[in-house]
């Protein structure tokens, strides 16, 4: 069934220079996404790649993980390498979907694909299209239907689908509620006690710089820590209410301390902690 899937939406695109883009669909409303493209790195720094509101990112070439700056609606992406034909794919999710009285409307960005090309949607169980763009296959696989789309000669910017998962829940009952609201107390318990024991895992090596830090410096450093990744300056300034300025002074004071590495994608500075940090 897969061959067929694959034959219906990509089949006989030119290996070398085909794109594409899949999405699973879940009826929590989240999306992963992958998009595969060839693009040209000749005299470019970097890529950008339309993705609204990513998550969970990553991104590689045929050899190697790359590195890679996230904004609110698009990946920067440094290449590895610089050549006409250079691979590329991305991974992420999003929970970028609108809904309204029951109906969900999911938009995904194609910009980064180019012609020859093919995008696959799945969606959740017991869903049902409403509107879609241009002139998919409808088909069924696992008991999920799918849509998928081949241009052959121009790649549109995005195509939009509306579906609907099934009849709104019902309203809770007071014992429900209870136990709901039982179920929510001993969650934030459960929670509060793993970041209290990750805590006191840090080695005293850590603690000791994390401890000698300035107020405005320990924050930067609890939200890059919190986070487990890379991240911009510009969002690490959103995540913990300092100005702009602010944070790039501290981030150059935990620079030159060791605590953290900053480099330069497009207009963005990524910065994230430092090997010889978590090596302590």
């Amino acid at each position: 069934m897969r061959a067929i899937v694959l034959l219906l939406a990509l089949a006989m695109l030119p290996v070398a220079a085909a794109s594409s883009l899949s999405a699973d669909v879940w009826p929590q409303g989240s999306v992963d996404i992958r998009v595969s493209l060839t693009t040209n790195t000749v005299g470019k720094d970097t890529i950008s790649i339309p993705a609204p509101e990513p998550q969970f990112v990553s991104v590689h070439d045929d050899q190697r993980t790359l590195r890679f700056a996230v904004l609110s609606d698009g990946v920067v992406v440094r290449p590895g390498r610089s050549e006409d034909q250079y691979p590329l794919e991305l991974r992420y999710q999003t929970a970028a979907l609108t809904t309204k009285d029951g109906m969900w409307t999911l938009r995904l960005p194609l910009g980064s694909l180019s012609a020859p090309a093919g995008a696959i949607v799945a969606f959740p169980k017991g869903a049902m299209l409403h509107d879609y763009d241009g002139e998919p296959v409808v088909y069924t696989e696992d008991g999920r239907i799918h849509l998928g789309w081949r241009f052959e000669d121009a790649v549109p910017e995005a195509v939009t689908v509306s579906y609907t998962t099934g009849p709104p829940a019902r309203a809770l009952d007071a014992p429900a509620l209870a136990i709901a609201a039982a179920a929510v107390a001993l969650l934030t318990i459960f929670t509060r006690r793993a970041y209290d024991h990750h805590i006191r895992k840090r080695s005293s090596g850590q603690k000791a710089m994390l401890d000698a830090l300035e107020q405005h410096e320990r924050t930067v450093m609890d939200a890059l820590l919190g986070e487990k990744k890379e991240l911009t300056q510009a969002h690490l300034s959103k995540v913990t209410g300092l100005s702009k300025a602010s944070v790039s002074r501290m981030v150059k004071r935990l620079s030159e301390k060791g605590m953290v590495t900053s480099a330069r994608m497009g207009s963005a500075t990524l910065v994230g902690v430092s090997r010889e940090f978590r090596k302590r």
